[in-house]
């Protein structure tokens, strides 16, 4: 199943921003070919459906240029769309490049395959992938966003040059950038899990959590403040390195960042 879409214009700004979040699988998405100030270009983007078994790891690595959005649902399937940008010569010339592309390489492994890039004909791959609630995960981009929802298990959630954005996760789960910042979500009364650990280099740190939540916090930043929305008592110097327990403590969430600031913010 794919949806094509065709430019004359220039190289596409490639996967730098994920794809829109969709409530359902069913949903449109943007996966359309991006003008750019390339002149004689054609680029074309096509989107891609593919229905996966669920595997004991899955690792998702779109191409250098691509962003990933997760989504956990119900079904013990992987569903995962695939958006294929391509810039070429001319109209036949994207087509073509395009149908080269494998978008996924099995199951567990959602990584694309394709020809060479150059100055004159390159293409990118972003995903957008539904798994199991329950599953493991390695994601990882180098220019590139990263969203994680509803999901439980072995997470590990990285890029270089992005955000990383996690809501409602439970278990081992460990999200990562150098230069970009960290959103995350957090719901019911505690971690369900080894814990939450979030670092970055360039870039600040929000954490929501609501008015009840329980956990062990550690937070550090070199450049930058600290602040938390809840009455707490902190060990550790004010506004570089700090601990303190929200609640009756419970497994820990750590938050490090170089340059940038980190909030906790109470959510109603």
């Amino acid at each position: 199943m794919y949806r094509p879409t065709l430019l004359m214009a220039g190289a596409l700004l490639f996967g730098l921003i994920p794809a829109r979040l969709s409530a359902q699988a069913g949903d449109a998405h943007g996966c359309e070919a991006r003008e750019n100030n390339q002149d004689n270009r054609f680029t074309y983007a096509e989107s891609r459906d593919q229905t996966l078994s669920p595997a004991s790891l899955e690792k998702i690595q779109p191409s250098p240029n691509g962003g990933a959005v997760v989504h956990g649902w119900q079904k013990n399937t992987v569903l995962v769309r695939s958006c294929i940008h391509a810039t070429g010569s001319s109209e036949s010339d994207a087509r073509s490049l395009a149908s080269q592309i494998t978008a996924v390489r099995g199951a567990g492994d959602i990584e694309p395959d394709g020809p060479k890039s150059d100055r004159q004909r390159h293409w990118d791959v972003s995903y957008e992938v539904w798994l199991p609630q329950q599953s493991n995960l390695d994601v990882s981009t180098v220019n590139g966003g990263v969203v994680v929802q509803q999901v439980q298990g072995e997470i590990r959630a990285q890029t270089v040059n992005g955000g990383v954005d996690l809501d409602r996760l439970a278990g081992d789960v460990k999200g990562s950038t150098v230069n970009g910042g960290l959103r995350v979500e957090l719901t019911g009364d505690r971690w369900n899990g080894a814990g939450l650990h979030l670092s970055t280099t360039n870039g600040g740190i929000v954490v929501g959590l609501p008015a009840s939540y329980s956990a062990a916090v550690e937070t550090s930043t070199v450049n930058g403040g600290i602040h938390c929305d809840f009455p707490v008592t902190v060990q550790g110097k004010l506004g570089k390195h700090m601990s303190f327990q929200l609640g009756s403590g419970g497994a820990p969430i750590q938050a490090s960042t170089v340059n940038g600031g980190i909030r906790f913010e109470r959510r109603a």
